[in-house]
């Protein structure tokens, strides 16, 4: 067996351990590992083929960091930290399955608990914060006057001064946009004005009683006018975004933003 290879082994049983120690993130020295494997100080140190199998596995993506490297980059000092679970360093799916059902069934350490959210979704929120704060921190610019940088698929934040109104998501950012504040954008594209326009009428909460429907609402003259004048007070509101290009990260995104900033006009109801 090869240096490497011994080193990701013995990561790959600290990562099980403290996954059964229902740990979300472990980390790891290379001072500690090495003495793990082969025992440190010792006469033959291989401390570059630990810290080589340590950079190896990390995935910056899933936020694996380095919190310490030392000035020539490899020695006993270096410190990362791991997300959890990650899959199973050189085994196909279904040993990694087997892996993980095997932490999962392994008793808890004195004192450990584990946790009541799914490590891999905590994975995927924790990597939310960053976006949302790159967006919050943004300088607004209007509906209207989008730079020709914008970015086509991300998440979008609509303010009215310091007051957050609605976020949405999209594949075609300038598209989606224009939908939501253009003098002909139908209910069905101008999605928070029709809801401006709704609450503006006393006519809050969607309904399928032909009186309220949205069919019947766009028919009466009054209303229409009310939903003009929302796509007019959209228009004049103040634009956030951010750039997103995974369709999944986009939906958790949106919803964070949601929550987080408690945005009045958005809802998850299903009809």
């Amino acid at each position: 067996m090869s240096i490497t290879n011994q080193f990701q082994d013995e990561l790959r049983r600290v990562f099980a351990e403290a996954a059964a120690a229902g740990l979300g993130k472990v980390t790891i020295r290379a001072g500690d590992l090495h003495s793990r494997v082969g025992g440190y100080p010792g006469r033959s140190h291989r401390l570059t083929g630990c810290c080589g199998a340590m950079r190896s596995v990390m995935n910056e993506s899933r936020g694996d960091r380095v919190l310490r490297s030392p000035p020539k980059g490899n020695g006993a000092s270096l410190v990362v930290s791991y997300v959890l679970p990650r899959p199973v360093l050189g085994e196909s799916a279904p040993e990694a399955v087997a892996d993980l059902d095997k932490a999962a069934s392994t008793p808890l350490a004195a004192g450990a608990s584990r946790p009541h959210v799914h490590p891999e979704f905590l994975v995927a929120v924790e990597a939310l914060n960053e976006k949302f704060e790159k967006l919050s921190h943004m300088s607004a610019v209007k509906p209207s006057a989008l730079p020709a940088n914008a970015p086509s698929k991300g998440v979008y934040l609509f303010s009215e001064g310091a007051r957050p109104m609605y976020v949405g998501r999209t594949k075609n950012l300038k598209q989606r946009v224009g939908n939501h504040c253009s003098y002909g954008s139908r209910e069905n594209q101008a999605v928070f004005a029709f809801k401006l326009a709704r609450e503006a009428a006393g006519k809050p909460r969607a309904s399928y009683a032909t009186d309220g429907s949205r069919a019947a609402l766009m028919m009466n003259p009054a209303f229409a006018t009310v939903f003009r004048e929302a796509k007019q007070r959209v228009r004049r509101m103040d634009l956030r975004f951010v750039e997103e290009t995974d369709a999944l990260r986009q939906a958790l995104l949106e919803m964070y933003v949601a929550v987080v900033l408690r945005t009045p006009y958005n809802d998850f109801d299903t009809h």
